[in-house]
């Protein structure tokens, strides 16, 4: 018996969508039932913070309960890798950062996945800044002032980080990089004792996010000279960039969320206006900005031009500061 010809495309495009993994009707009821929020970092920081304040919103505007589960590790790897090989359905997003898109790739051998091709891009979040802090007792007001400092003192100026391939890592490489100055790197083992050794002097420059150190710049224990974004910050527009004295010594720090890619349009989209919805909230803005977090938002689209742009840098300058995949 023949099949009719319009039956037949109908039945083919019924298949087509069926191996996907996803029918037209599932993604209309979606969703149905709880998403999980994969966080690929502990708990209590910024990188927490941020998913964990969007979620609530969304998940009311959804209609449907949002977990957050933390799978840290390995700078974000193993978490996001989860995500990656998950259905494509919607029900298991990634709050991804910088590290897990734009760095991570370049300094691990075999990287389990493709930073592009293995998302969907659902939107660009936020972003944080990443202070340039440094110990009262350096008499430097200014990067302008650091740079000359490090340039008469070559090897004195330790900058720490909280580890090998952190963004405080990356952005002492950068200026020591792109400034052509003589600074050296003290890796620590998390942020905890990074700032521990930074408050009693034992180095004296360092990166930090707002969270870790706000309260000690309150408190007169450190000051801030500049901010690593790419731009001021709107929640604290009297502070420079470092860029600004070191043209190419930025670093974005990003928030965004994703979905396993394969993942239909239409649930990419009802994710991506939950959020914005979220963003653009006044009560959302406000109680980011207290921990100097910028909202963004925008369009998947908005999302994966900024990320190419940003995996591009890095993968640039990553081999010119002689950082090489371990």
């Amino acid at each position: 018996m023949k099949m009719h010809k319009r039956a037949l495309a109908g039945f083919l495009g019924c298949a087509i969508l069926g191996s996907a993994g996803l029918l037209p009707a599932q993604a209309q009821t979606y969703p149905s039932r709880t998403i999980t929020m994969v966080v690929p970092f502990p708990g209590g920081g910024t990188a927490d913070l941020v998913p964990r304040i969007l979620a609530d919103g969304m998940a009311a505007t959804l209609g449907a309960t949002i977990v957050i589960e933390n799978r840290p590790g390995a700078s974000g790897t193993p978490g996001s890798t989860s995500v990656a090989r998950a259905a494509p359905d919607g029900y298991t997003i990634l709050s991804g950062l910088t590290p897990t898109h734009s760095i991570n790739p370049f300094m691990q051998k075999n990287f389990p996945y493709d930073p592009i091709k293995s998302f969907e891009p659902v939107v660009l979040a936020a972003s944080t800044a990443l202070f340039m802090v440094v110990h009262p007792s350096l008499d430097v007001k200014t990067v302008s002032d650091l740079v000359d400092h490090a340039r008469k003192n070559p090897g004195k100026i330790v900058f720490g980080s909280a580890g090998l391939g952190t963004g405080q890592h990356l952005m002492g490489e950068l200026i020591r990089y792109k400034a052509k100055v003589d600074i050296v790197h003290l890796p620590y083992r998390g942020t905890g004792p990074l700032m521990t050794d930074l408050l009693s002097g034992q180095f004296l420059l360092g990166f930090a996010t707002p969270t870790a150190v706000l309260p000690h710049v309150e408190a007169g224990k450190l000051r801030i000279i500049a901010v690593a974004e790419p731009k001021r910050l709107a929640s604290m527009p009297n502070v420079p960039t470092i860029a600004e004295t070191v043209p190419g010594a930025e670093f974005f720090s990003w928030y965004g969320l994703f979905a396993p890619a394969g993942t239909p349009r239409e649930i990419i989209m009802k994710l991506n206006a939950a959020a914005n919805k979220e963003l653009e909230r006044p009560r959302v803005i406000a109680k980011l900005k207290e921990q100097a977090v910028d909202t963004i938002g925008g369009t998947p689209e908005d999302f994966a031009a900024v990320l190419k742009k940003d995996i591009e840098k890095w993968r640039v300058d990553l081999p010119a500061m002689g950082i090489e995949p371990q």
